[in-house]
C-alpha cells in the first residue's frame, strides 16, 4: 500500500507562497515575460480565464502577449496553499479587481508542479469572477414601481429589494394561476 504524501510541509508551502507572490507582482505590474515563464512550457499546460480557454503554453503566451489590462487596483483578499508531497501544490486566491470601472470579486486556482531544474511552474489555472445574478425584470419592475410611487430606494438596499421581489413573485405565481369563480372581480394589476 502506498503511503499518503506529506501535506503542507512548511518548507514547501513557503516555496510555493514565494512563487505565488512573484506571479501576483508580475500580474499587477504587467510583467508579461515573467507571467509566461511561470507557466509550464508544454502543450499540456492549461489556463481557463474569465473569457478564454487556453490549451498549451503557446496559446497562453499568445494571450499574454496581446492582453492589455491594468491590474493596479487588484487586491488579494485571501490566499491558501495546499501542498501534496514536495512537488505538487494547489494555490487558491480570492481577489478584488476593478474591471471597466466596476469592482469585481474574483477567484483563482493554480496547480503548481516542481519540474526539475525549471522549478515551480503552473500546470493548470482557472480564473473566474463571482457571478452576481442581475436583477433583470424584477429590477425593471422595481424601478418603475418606485418611480410611480415616488419612492427612493437606497442603492445600498436595492439588490435586497430586487431579491425580495423575486421571492414575492414565486409566492404569487401559484396564486395567480387560481381560477376565480364567475362574478369575482380580480384586483387591478400594476403594469409599468
Amino acid at each position: 500500500m502506498q503511503s499518503a504524501p506529506e501535506i503542507n510541509d512548511a518548507e514547501v508551502v513557503a516555496e510555493v507562497r514565494e512563487v505565488c507572490e512573484k506571479y501576483e507582482r508580475a500580474l499587477v505590474e504587467n510583467q508579461v515575460e515573467t507571467l509566461k515563464a511561470l507557466f509550464w512550457q508544454s502543450p499540456h499546460a492549461l489556463r481557463f480565464g474569465v473569457t478564454e480557454e487556453l490549451y498549451g503554453a503557446d496559446e497562453i503566451a499568445a494571450f499574454r502577449n496581446t492582453r492589455k489590462v491594468n491590474f493596479s487596483e487588484r487586491r488579494v483578499l485571501r490566499q491558501d496553499v495546499l501542498t501534496l508531497g514536495r512537488d505538487i501544490a494547489i494555490a487558491t486566491l480570492e481577489f478584488s479587481v476593478v474591471v471597466f470601472g466596476k469592482r469585481k470579486h474574483g477567484r483563482q486556482t493554480q496547480v503548481w508542479a516542481r519540474l526539475g531544474s525549471a522549478g515551480w511552474r503552473i500546470v493548470s489555472a482557472h480564473v473566474s469572477h463571482k457571478v452576481v445574478p442581475s436583477a433583470g425584470k424584477e429590477a425593471d419592475f422595481g424601478e418603475a414601481a418606485a418611480a410611480v410611487l415616488a419612492l427612493a430606494i437606497d442603492p445600498n438596499y436595492r439588490e435586497g429589494v430586487w431579491r425580495n421581489l423575486q421571492v414575492m413573485a414565486k409566492i404569487a405565481e401559484p396564486l395567480m394561476a387560481v381560477e376565480l369563480p364567475p362574478g369575482v372581480e380580480p384586483a387591478p394589476t400594476f403594469r409599468p
